[in-house]
């Protein structure tokens, strides 16, 4: 029996002979690389859209960015708001968010890991919603009329715009869900249509690609504990709404995952 991995290899060869003859105007070649494609997956019943997967995964090379607390202006007075909103960066543009600690487990650092592209995305807009909630932040605390302290609102109020920003980035990355419309893929003179949606197919295969990173390059890593804490100040409600409001663009990256993911 064939090795079916032989056979996937030889699938990706004919797409990228597929692709070139098509960049060239040779129509001819491209027809005849399909029929070879669509013969192969027939006869081994596969999946174009697992090959087409495996094939981005090949591509996609996976990295991490090495961030210190002290260097991004955190205060240990602040509590853990950096933390948060990083870990919300990364969760809504596909990257691994892990702390690192000292022996006493005190946090002192994280690793964003994920595609260059994405650890880049990350790095951007958590240094500029830093930046920009301490500005909204210093605005807000002139205009409040409560009983807070100091201290326990400025607190309260950037641990309130991290969770308000990670829920407008939960809403964007819902929507652009909502809007990617169901693949269709033709396999010799007849429609096969996965509902399977491109947003999932793509959080899987980066997954799995930073799965493997991790697992290669951190192989003891130990559990995390919630670093959420709720201190019931004042604060965090409106911080809360200020953070929601903040407009973050690109984020979600609807234009790359539809133009990169799989061909419909």
């Amino acid at each position: 029996m064939d090795n079916l991995n032989q056979i996937k290899d030889k699938i990706l060869k004919l797409l990228a002979l597929q692709e070139g003859a098509e960049k060239i105007g040779s129509i001819a070649e491209a027809a005849n690389a399909a029929e070879k494609i669509q013969n192969l997956l027939l006869k081994y019943n596969l999946d174009l859209a697992e090959i087409e997967g495996r094939k981005l995964e090949e591509k996609m090379g996976i990295e991490q960015n090495s961030l210190d607390l002290e260097d991004l202006g955190w205060n240990k007075k602040e509590g853990t708001w950096i933390l948060v909103l990083y870990q919300a960066l990364c969760r809504y543009n596909f990257c691994e968010f892990i702390t690192r600690s000292t022996g006493k487990k005190k946090v002192y650092g994280f690793h964003v890991i994920g595609t260059k592209e994405n650890v880049a995305i990350v790095t951007y807009f958590g240094e500029q919603l830093i930046n920009r909630f301490k500005v909204m932040m210093a605005s807000a605390w002139k205009e409040y009329e409560g009983d807070d302290k100091r201290g326990k609102w400025k607190r309260g109020y950037l641990m309130g715009a991290c969770l308000g920003i990670a829920a407008k980035l939960r809403e964007s990355y819902e929507l652009a869900r909502d809007k990617l419309e169901e693949i269709t893929l033709n396999k010799d003179n007849f429609q096969q249509e996965f509902k399977e949606n491109k947003l999932d197919a793509l959080m899987v295969i980066t997954a799995n690609k930073i799965a493997k990173y991790v697992e290669e390059k951190m192989p003891n890593l130990g559990r995390g504990r919630c670093i959420h804490k709720n201190n019931g100040s004042d604060g965090i409600s409106k911080g809360y709404e200020d953070g929601y409001k903040t407009n973050i663009h690109k984020g979600i990256q609807e234009k790359k995952m539809e133009g990169k993911l799989l061909k419909s």
